[in-house]
């Protein structure tokens, strides 16, 4: 079942013009939200990758991977004494497996390549089979503006084991949730006891506009989960009092 996403207040022409106005004046000082969230992951990523480096595993040094940063194929952080692989997510992040859609013939495709492929719908058609003239060459914040209602977010229900696949999929066995702590992709393979990464769980397809554009560049689809519907674990290598058994603190 395909969802729309919330609809935005009519607002008059007048007020339209203005906000466009401060917006793009704004957008020239601050990075693009997507920009900030990506900035705000791999400064968590490197927080976690120095909490790491406080640690032993086992009463040895712990031995660290650099952090993959941007890279899709690598793992974020590899710990080289246990080969635990990790992947670290903000309290803010509630989504992974990003890609971008195609136009074939005048639909909307997936990549073959794309995990996201096999959680969709076949026959999926998005927005009644129309296509936004953004995407077709008329790129023109007045047309744009006309058509935008037509083309809404949509949420396709996905399993909530769907993003722990995705990452199992990658060879990711761990997951670090910055305020909660750690969950596994589908085996406990340290027998930490923690519970596997199953929060609520759906597919977001949108018309995205990048950096301070206010026109939708491509179609993209992701996986998006609720972060407070995933269970408490008990452990968390971010708090030293909760740390997983094999890890204890330098100093100790």
């Amino acid at each position: 079942m395909v969802q729309e996403e919330g609809s935005v207040p009519p607002t008059t022409t007048a007020t339209m013009d203005f906000r466009r106005f401060f917006s793009r004046v704004a957008s020239m000082s601050r990075p693009s939200r997507g920009g900030a969230a990506a900035q705000s992951g791999f400064a968590y990523e490197r927080a976690v990758h120095a909490r790491l480096l406080t640690l032993r595993w086992k009463e040895e040094s712990i031995r660290l991977s650099d952090p993959a940063g941007a890279s899709k194929k690598d793992h974020d952080l590899t710990v080289l004494n246990n080969g635990l692989t990790l992947e670290a997510k903000t309290k803010g992040a509630n989504e992974g497996g990003g890609c971008t859609m195609a136009l074939v013939n005048g639909s909307f495709q997936v990549p073959a390549h794309s995990v996201l492929r096999s959680f969709l719908p076949p026959d999926l058609v998005l927005w009644d089979g129309k296509v936004p003239s953004c995407l077709t060459g008329d790129r023109s914040v007045e047309t744009w503006t006309t058509e935008k209602d037509s083309f809404k977010g949509v949420r396709v229900p996905a399993p909530s084991s769907a993003i722990a696949d995705y990452y199992k999929a990658k060879g990711t066995m761990y997951m670090q949730i910055e305020g909660r702590g750690l969950y596994h992709t589908g085996e406990d393979v340290l027998g930490w006891g923690v519970p596997k990464f199953e929060p609520e769980c759906w597919i977001r397809i949108r018309l995205k506009q990048h950096g301070s554009g206010s026109v939708p560049q491509d179609c993209q689809a992701c996986f998006n989960y609720k972060p407070t519907t995933l269970p408490p674990t008990p452990y968390d290598l971010m708090d030293p009092t909760r740390l997983p058994p094999g890890f204890t603190l330098a100093a100790e």
